[in-house]
Parts: structure tokens; C-alpha cells; sequence
């Protein structure tokens, strides 16, 4: 508010551990909105197996939040690449993915190394 910034929040759940909105209501209020660039982490990176997070309802979130991207940015260092986690919610080809410096690693995506 002091900074003049004009903020919307998605209804839904607060999930406690890391203070995501989840949910139906969350995934239907982000239906009307189109983003220009998002940020999103994931637990585990895999060609096969694509961005995935061990809860459904942070995946239904993320996946509609991707859809509505012109530009999704993948952040996840390079302990990740080769994790499987219990949920998909995008394809790898989807996100650029942001890791750290020395991943030798490479996936069908673009990759940014800082």
C-alpha cells in the first residue's frame, strides 16, 4: 500500500508450511488472469516426469498459474534435476528453467544458469 502497488489475492486455502494459496478457489480465480512472467518452484525436475510437487493442490495452482504465463521461469537449484516428487504440473518444455552455475545438465528447455 505505501508503495502504491495495486495487489490482488486469489481466494482459496493458506497452506502453513510454505504459505501458498491452494485449492479450487485459487485455480478458478486464476482462470481470468494472463500474466507476462511467473515464478515457480518445484521439488523434483525430470525430462520424463516434467516440474513436479509432492501436493495436488500446489500442482492444480501452478498449472493453471503456467497456463496463463506468456513467460514461466522454473527457479530450482541443480539438487533437483533427476528428483521425482508425486505430482506433475508442467512438461519441462513449458518453463525456463533458472538453476545454478555447473547443473551438466540439459533438458528439451531453455536453461539460464546464475
Amino acid at each position: 500500500v505505501d508503495k502504491n502497488i495495486r495487489t490482488f489475492i486469489l481466494g482459496g486455502e493458506i497452506k502453513g508450511v510454505t504459505e501458498a494459496i491452494v485449492g479450487v478457489k485459487a485455480v478458478q480465480d486464476l482462470q481470468v488472469y494472463n500474466f507476462s512472467k511467473g515464478f515457480f518452484g518445484a521439488n523434483g525436475v525430470s525430462e520424463k516426469d516434467g516440474c513436479t510437487t509432492p501436493d495436488i493442490n500446489e500442482a492444480m495452482v501452478k498449472s493453471e498459474a503456467i497456463k496463463n504465463c506468456k513467460d514461466a521461469y522454473l527457479l530450482v537449484d541443480s539438487s533437483k534435476f533427476e528428483e521425482h516428487s508425486f505430482i506433475s504440473f508442467c512438461k519441462v518444455s513449458e518453463v525456463i528453467i533458472v538453476t545454478d552455475k555447473g547443473s551438466n545438465i540439459s533438458y528439451n528447455t531453455e536453461m539460464i544458469e546464475v
